[in-house]
């Protein structure tokens, strides 16, 4: 944050993380009278940022429920463009969600202008031991759910994040619907 906590009055959010919002909803729309071979929930979370609250209550639900979940997208900041990959976004994935990122990936090069790269190398997947620890997909990987994160591009991040300065003029609303367009292809994909 830009200011101290005490004195942080407010981050605006419009990128981190009103982008994955939309995208979730505006994916809930147009999908919402497709018939696919799987239920499709979608879902919101809050207090990401206090902790994966929101998430890691729905996640331990399931859990304890003993629900199938075939996989969790968690998209959460996709407005702005990389300066190092300007048409690149990345999907955080652990080995047991492997093959299912790999999904979106190639659906996101299907079907889209978008594509899928780790940032630390040339690799199109994020692959981590235990998950980037950073966003509400994390709930579901700490339950032994497959889950993926959806990110603009992971490694050069926008300096607004988490500022004061987290407006709307900072969101490229292009690019945020190219990949909500990636992840709705590669939700149907696996569906």
């Amino acid at each position: 944050l830009d200011n101290a906590p005490d004195d942080q009055g407010f981050s605006p959010g419009a990128d981190d993380n009103a982008t994955g919002v939309a995208a979730v909803m505006e994916i809930a729309r147009v999908m919402k009278d497709l018939q696919t071979g799987m239920t499709l929930e979608f879902v919101l979370f809050g207090a990401e940022e206090l902790g994966l609250v929101g998430s890691q209550a729905y996640a331990s639900r399931a859990h304890e429920r003993g629900e199938e979940i075939v996989l969790m997208l968690g998209l959460d900041v996709l407005g702005t463009r990389s300066t190092v990959f300007s048409d690149a976004f990345t999907l955080d994935a652990t080995p047991v969600s492997l093959t299912l990122a790999e999904q979106v990936a190639d659906a996101a090069e299907t079907y889209t202008d978008v594509f899928s790269r780790d940032g630390s190398s040339n690799a199109r997947i994020m692959v981590t031991a235990t998950g980037c620890r950073c966003s509400d997909h994390q709930s579901f990987l700490d339950h032994g759910i497959p889950a993926v994160g959806v990110f603009q591009f992971f490694t050069n991040p926008a300096p607004h994040i988490n500022m004061s300065t987290d407006t709307i003029e900072h969101v490229d609303i292009t690019y945020a619907r190219q990949v909500a367009q990636a992840v709705m292809a590669g939700a149907l994909e696996i569906a």
